[in-house]
């Protein structure tokens, strides 16, 4: 959903009465965004047992759509930043599991840590 919003809204934003390939790129695009959304019409949700999410999961995909149009309005220093932000934030993790590992021997398990008791 992400990408096709992100994809449609880049395309829309080239379009100019000569430009027919960005009006055919939104359309399809467009199409692309509005058939994710397929499964949410055509499946029918229950409610689980335990914690319900409100509004799920249209809230959810909604949200998805638009932080896609929102994703492609960016300049490239803001992409800039939040993939060197991503890069940091792997780094850490990485760092993290690899001394679990080491302080967990040769079991090699990882215990999460909000584990239900």
């Amino acid at each position: 959903v992400t990408l096709a919003a992100v994809a449609a809204s880049l395309c829309s934003s080239y379009i100019s009465s000569e430009n027919y390939l960005a009006i055919v790129g939104t359309s399809v695009f467009g199409v692309i965004a509005l058939l994710c959304w397929c499964p949410f019409f055509l499946l029918k949700y229950s409610r689980p047992s335990t914690f319900a999410c409100p509004g799920c999961p249209s809230i959810p995909l909604l949200g998805l759509t638009i932080n896609g149009y929102l994703l492609s309005q960016c300049h490239w220093q803001a992409w800039l930043r939040l993939a060197l932000t991503s890069l940091i934030i792997l780094g850490a993790y990485a760092i993290r599991v690899r001394h679990a590992m080491k302080t967990a021997g040769s079991q090699r398990n990882l215990n999460v840590s909000l584990a239900m008791q």
